[in-house]
């Protein structure tokens, strides 16, 4: 008992540690939304409650998008407008309405502790897997640079479907733990829940579903090699469940067949040819041969978020499973190596579409640092203090990583800062042209009932694949009357990648071309320069020429 009291608290103190750094500067960018894909899904959520669920053109809002963690942000975003109505605060529901537009970050923050939540409890859930597959040493270890790893808890902190979906890839694999010990339909049930939620909520985890198959086999094989025990009454329930689960959770393929089909062609075509200098060579998620990323993503490799040390460590301890081959190894490995090699094929290279993967290459990690430190000491004592100074210094390396990140994110933004400046000086119903990512301005076109000063604002999609000419961008200018001109460094580092000049250098020359165009013709009122332009981008704002007839 006094045991299990000890290990209760030391689980307890490590998850307070994980809850923290996975709060620490999460409310970063108020009031402002600086992360795009927060945005459409925390703005899908309330479009299902105010739909009521029932208005089948706001499931497809936002394209096909898999739906599952926007049900799952009705929850806390519901209970904050019911408190709200019991509190008074909101009297009918356009009261609702006008508080998001006013002041949306309150939607924002909730949706974010949700996701900090999922990020806690699957450290619990990590330390419980691990320790029912090999030991409650390799738990322990696997669990501790879980809650301190960067990725994880950097996702941690936005509200987006790479951590949820994380999160319900372990539940699938739990389940498929329980399936290996026992049998029992339960399992083969729960896991298919669990890899349905994964799947609806990230329709590239079709994999989490491997762990259970595998287990299956196992038995299969442990009972006989024979088709009749391969193709047993359980996989069909697997199957059943499964698909029924999946279709459950994102009715999408229900709602509108047709439309989802060629949505999710689109997106395939997408991750083929990949965004503007998102490419990577073989293993560049490794060596780092791809962008770097930029704000919220940035970094982009695990190279920079794990370390050179903790990196070489997972390696080694990926070997040494591959090399021994247990079945709890296989099981782990058909779902971390199977994602891996599929994200490893597609253009689209981001770091983040693998952090389902990250728990497992952590316990591949802990085997590795146990199996070091048996080797570097046969001592127990000895061993056990090698092995509690490298997870330590691990451990403390990475939570280091994340302070510095969100303590840079959380610095007075430069699309902040310039916002201020502009409302000041620059007249109100202007025509300002920007570029992808710039401040939050007052839109005249948008009907807020803030909107004492707003502007005309227009957008020019530089970061596209698409080979517009310099004369077009000018052209584009001058056709929208714009007076000024917002140009942002997360836009122009696009073109300073390495797989951009490699696989579009006509693009990058243009865009360059472009750019000088506008430094050379355009009056630079003022420039607003971020403490670190790889979290922050700089802000130049232009006054442009008044336009003759045609294009220079």
């Amino acid at each position: 008992m006094a045991r299990f009291s000890k290990n209760s608290l030391y689980l307890a103190l490590l998850l307070v540690a994980a809850a923290c750094l996975r709060l620490y500067h999460i409310r970063f960018g108020e009031p402002f939304l600086y992360h795009p894909d927060e945005i459409k899904l925390v703005a899908q959520a309330g479009r299902l409650l105010s739909s009521h669920f029932t208005d089948v053109s706001a499931y497809f809002a936002i394209g096909v998008y898999p739906p599952f963690f926007t049900y799952l942000l009705t929850l806390p975003i519901g209970l904050y407008i019911v408190w709200n109505f019991l509190t008074g605060r909101f009297a009918t529901t356009a009261d609702v309405t006008q508080f998001y537009n006013l002041s949306p970050f309150p939607f924002f923050l909730i949706s974010r502790l949700l996701v900090a939540f999922m990020g806690v409890l699957s450290v619990w859930l990590l330390y419980r897997l691990v320790k029912r597959l090999y030991s409650e040493r390799v738990a322990w270890i696997a669990s501790v640079l879980l809650a301190f790893n960067f990725l994880h808890i950097q996702q941690s902190h936005y509200a987006t479907v790479d951590l949820p979906a994380s999160l319900f890839a372990l539940l699938a694999v739990s389940s498929a733990v329980s399936l290996l010990e026992k049998p029992r339909p339960l399992h083969y049930v729960t896991s298919a829940l669990f890899a349905a939620m994964a799947l609806a909520t990230k329709f590239s985890l079709f994999f989490a579903v491997a762990p259970a198959l595998y287990a299956h086999l196992c038995h299969a094989k442990d009972s006989g090699w024979s088709w009749k025990n391969i193709f047993n009454r359980r996989l069909f329930l697997l199957a059943a469940t499964l698909v029924i689960a999946f279709l459950l959770f994102c009715p999408l393929f229900v709602l509108d067949f047709s439309q989802t089909r060629q949505g999710l062609q689109g997106t395939g075509q997408f991750e083929k040819e990949g965004k503007l200098g998102s490419g990577g060579s073989l293993l560049s998620y490794w060596t780092g041969d791809q962008s770097e990323g930029f704000g919220v993503f940035y970094p982009n490799d695990f190279l920079d978020t794990l370390g050179p040390v903790l990196m070489a460590i997972t390696l080694i301890g990926l070997f040494l499973m591959v090399r021994r081959h247990r079945r709890a190894d296989l099981l782990l490995l058909s779902f971390t190596l199977l994602t891996y090699f599929m994200f490893e094929y597609v253009a689209y290279k981001a770091i983040r579409h693998l952090l389902p993967i990250v728990p497992f290459l952590m316990v591949a990690a802990a085997l590795a640092l146990e199996s070091m430190a048996v080797r570097l000491s046969r001592q127990a004592e000895r061993r056990n203090a090698v092995l509690l100074g490298m997870v330590l210094a691990l451990a403390v390396a990475q939570a280091g990583r994340s302070c510095r990140y969100f303590n840079g994110l959380a610095k007075p933004d430069p699309r902040t800062i310039s916002r201020t400046w502009i409302l000041q000086n620059i007249p109100a119903h202007s025509r300002i042209m920007t570029e992808s990512f710039p401040p939050a301005l007052p839109n005249c076109r948008d009907a807020r009932p803030d909107s004492s000063r707003c502007y005309h604002l227009s957008s020019l999609k530089l970061t596209s694949r698409r080979l517009n000419l310099t004369p077009e961008f000018i052209s584009a200018l001058r056709d929208s009357g714009a007076q000024y001109y917002l140009a942002d460094g997360f836009s122009r580092v696009f073109f300073d990648w390495k797989h951009s000049y490699k696989k579009y250098p006509q693009v990058v020359q243009e865009r360059k071309q472009f750019f000088a165009w506008l430094e050379a013709n355009a009056k630079r009122l003022r420039t607003f320069t971020p403490a670190n332009p790889r979290l922050q981008p700089e802000i130049v704002v232009y006054q442009l020429p008044v336009f003759d007839g045609g294009a220079d």
